[in-house]
């Protein structure tokens, strides 16, 4: 089994994933959209999201994610040629489609499966957060406390 990446982005040679491969011992039945791993993300402690995605038959899979305000900032479609039920892992280096790493703030992202003649299978919304806020003030206050030891 092999997981094919179609896009027109530069982003693509940056994203890479795995299908679902052999007979697994419980397989999904049901479409399902996980949260993103690690959430929230920080760029300072962590290389990359993973999206994951139960896959219950092979299908085109087009995985988007959309800034604060709505507008589409990486498209990827993902052609999977998957012969069996399982779980479709994607990790995204959380840049933008010229390369940038993006700012703080809460992403949405979808998915979107349909077969190959687009007949729609699934589809699903859920949100990201990326901040270093907390994180930051916690090596801050490490910092200051140890000063003062």
């Amino acid at each position: 089994m092999r997981c094919g990446i179609a896009s027109s982005l530069a982003m693509a040679a940056l994203l890479s994933c795995s299908a679902p491969v052999g007979a697994q011992v419980n397989p999904p039945t049901e479409w399902r959209l996980y949260q993103t791993e690690p959430n929230p993300y920080c760029r300072e402690l962590h290389g990359q999201v993973v999206f994951r995605v139960d896959v219950v038959q092979a299908g085109v899979i087009e995985l988007r994610v959309w800034d604060p305000l709505h507008v589409q900032i990486v498209s990827h479609v993902i052609d999977l040629l998957v012969l069996a039920p399982g779980v479709l892992q994607v990790w995204w280096p959380v840049r933008d489609n010229q390369g940038l790493a993006l700012s703080d703030g809460i992403y949405p992202y979808d998915v979107r499966v349909t077969t190959q003649s687009s007949t729609l299978l699934f589809e699903a919304t859920m949100t990201m957060s990326i901040t270093c806020e907390v994180a930051v003030k916690d090596v801050t206050w490490g910092v200051v406390k140890k000063l003062f030891e």
